[in-house]
């Protein structure tokens, strides 16, 4: 409000499908306001509902007229200006007090109290990591606002409530992973949950990965916290020193968290597809196919179960038929669909059999109950996605569900970036995503004006310089070349400073190579989203078999080093320790030939 911006919205329902009120198909009085609306005529929108609109919006010219009216009055009556400065200071003091005493009323020009509510707004991203160090950012700029306090207040412990109803009113904006979301939503949704749970909502079974207090630890500090340990002595190193010391401590306490999880017992377990490959693959495959177990995890959790036609079917999955026909419509896989189904089948009987349950089901199961919500008590106003490419079709398609209005959801992401085992994503499908909203509400018998969203191409990288920008323009040249429809074909970024090339350390030692990363302290270096140096490995294997010299470094997975930025970054047997072995000569002989 001290930047001109009221951060209140009518109380509205969520983007949901309502039901019939009774059997003999009368419905509420609700959806009998709405259906008149639908009804009307367009030739019948009167532009005196226009000017409402725009009036609701912009009510700047009223605020005008009132300032004009005030000052003339203060020139009749001078005592008047000290009564309006008793009131001003009476409206600060009003203003302070919780907003959840009472929400205020708008009169609307039929004369009727329309209830509005704060703006709820949520981002959401798959990585963890990147989630916490959005939000840790979001925190600290909003102590340079004296508007932003009431946020700060309502998050001082930085703990999620369990369901959306119970989040304050100022804690709003959210930022949560994709886990979290689901969770809160799972709570905030009527029974029957998918986790069991308690009377408050939390989760009363031990299912690992799902609790609220699981899920990757967020070890990277703050610029503050460095500060504050290293002001007493400036000529400490912080990189090699105290820095050092406090992220060894943090991730031997999150290799314990680790193992303790490892070590629950659980009558439900989810299918990742660590899982799939390790324990699953040779009892649904039985020699049916020779494809990689990678190939297959990403055609069942994409397509069949994973696509927005699965989501909204009965079962949550497509039918053979139903597979052939979106399949060909993808046209990124070109092996033998019948051998995949079949495969499937054996997938679910299996996954039924062992108690077990993988994402795609939770996702049916929430977007289920929401559709058949006669009414809900909470509202999303404004929804923005990082990393979309990280999301299924399905995922995206309850977001959009859950967002009181579709286009005000804002997506950013890079196909050529999707290291998601699972998902196959492009923005074009994005943008069926839309039509089909519209196609939705329509068949509602709903007037809508839900847009398929514009997009565009970001091509200037503030980040990297050339050196590494060209490097990266090499790799997508193969990408290209070799898998040209499992991505969307952006121009080439550009950037905006020289730099060297990476460079390629062989005959390193390991503590040569944890000398240079525990360089000098930058003073100068301001990292927003990340830390100074880190380690990049393949997988949570490669993380967890690292020689004890790195034992202090910041070592981080491909996919928790999403998002974030570094100054200098040492990728760490990537080849040796990745699970393409003989597919690298494809490479090796896709790059010779380019050379000649």
């Amino acid at each position: 409000a001290a930047h001109g911006f009221e951060p209140w919205m009518p109380k509205s329902k969520a983007y949901v499908q309502r039901r019939d009120a009774g059997a003999n198909g009368e419905e509420s009085n609700e959806e009998d306001e709405e259906g008149a609306v639908a009804k009307k005529d367009p030739e019948e929108v009167t532009e005196p509902d226009e000017k409402a609109c725009t009036t609701k919006r912009n009510p700047r010219r009223e605020e005008s007229l009132s300032r004009q009216n005030h000052v003339s009055e203060v020139e009749k009556d001078p005592t008047k200006h000290r009564m309006d400065d008793e009131d001003e200071s009476l409206h600060a003091e009003m203003a302070k007090r919780d907003q959840k005493e009472s929400e205020p009323m708008e009169v609307t020009e039929t004369g009727e109290e329309e209830e509005l509510e704060h703006l709820h707004q949520i981002f959401v991203t798959k990585n963890a990591v990147l989630c916490s160090e959005v939000g840790k950012n979001f925190r600290e700029l909003c102590q340079g606002s004296e508007a932003a306090q009431k946020y700060l207040e309502a998050n001082q412990d930085e703990k999620l409530p369990v369901k959306l109803q119970e989040v304050d009113p100022a804690g709003f904006p959210l930022f949560l992973d994709s886990r979290q979301w689901l969770l809160m939503l799972d709570a905030s949704l009527e029974e029957p949950h998918f986790f069991k749970r308690s009377e408050e909502g939390h989760i009363s079974e031990e299912v690992p990965g799902w609790m609220e207090n699981d899920g990757p630890a967020t070890f990277i500090p703050t610029d503050s916290d460095l500060e504050d340990e290293s002001s007493d002595d400036e000529s400490y190193d912080v990189e090699g020193g105290k820095e050092l010391d406090k992220l060894k401590a943090a991730i031997d306490a999150a290799e314990e968290s680790s193992k303790q999880q490892d070590g629950r017992r659980t009558v439900r377990r989810e299918v990742t597809y660590e899982v799939f490959s390790s324990e699953l693959w040779t009892r649904v495959n039985r020699g049916r196919v020779d494809y990689h177990p990678t190939l297959v995890w990403m055609e069942i959790m994409s397509i069949i179960k994973g696509s927005v036609e699965a989501v909204e079917s009965k079962d949550g999955f497509l039918s053979e038929e139903e597979y052939f026909d979106v399949g060909r419509k993808r046209a990124e896989f070109t092996g033998d669909r019948h051998k995949i189904y079949e495969i499937f089948k054996s997938y679910q009987h299996q996954k039924k059999q062992r108690h077990m349950f993988d994402e795609m089901d939770l996702v049916h199961d929430l977007y289920k109950r929401l559709t058949n919500m006669e009414d809900i008590d909470w509202s999303i106003h404004h929804v923005y996605v990082d990393e979309t490419q990280d999301f299924t079709q399905a995922e995206l398609a309850l977001l959009i569900r859950c967002c009181r209005d579709p286009n005000e959801m804002f997506f950013t992401g890079d196909t050529a970036q999707s290291i998601m085992r699972g998902v196959s994503f492009r923005f074009k499908d994005l943008r069926s995503l839309f039509h089909k909203a519209r196609e939705s509400l329509q068949q509602m018998g709903k007037r809508t004006a839900v847009q398929v969203p514009d997009m565009y191409h970001l091509t200037h990288n503030y980040r990297s310089h050339c050196g590494i920008l060209d490097l990266a323009a090499g790799v997508i040249n193969l990408l290209e070349k070799l898998f040209p429809y499992s991505f969307d074909h952006l121009p080439k970024d550009r950037g905006i400073m020289e730099g060297p090339k990476p460079l390629l350390l062989q005959g390193c030692s390991q503590k040569d190579l944890v000398t240079l990363l525990q360089g000098n302290r930058r003073a100068t270096s301001t990292i927003e989203f990340g830390a100074h140096q880190v380690v990049l490995v393949a997988n949570n294997e490669a993380k967890e078999d690292m020689p004890d010299v790195f034992r202090g470094s910041l070592v981080l997975t491909i996919y928790e080093s999403k998002g974030l930025e570094f100054d200098d970054v040492l990728l760490y047997n990537i080849f040796k320790d990745s699970q393409a072995n003989e597919e690298w000569r494809v490479v090796l002989t896709c790059m010779t030939e380019d050379a000649g």
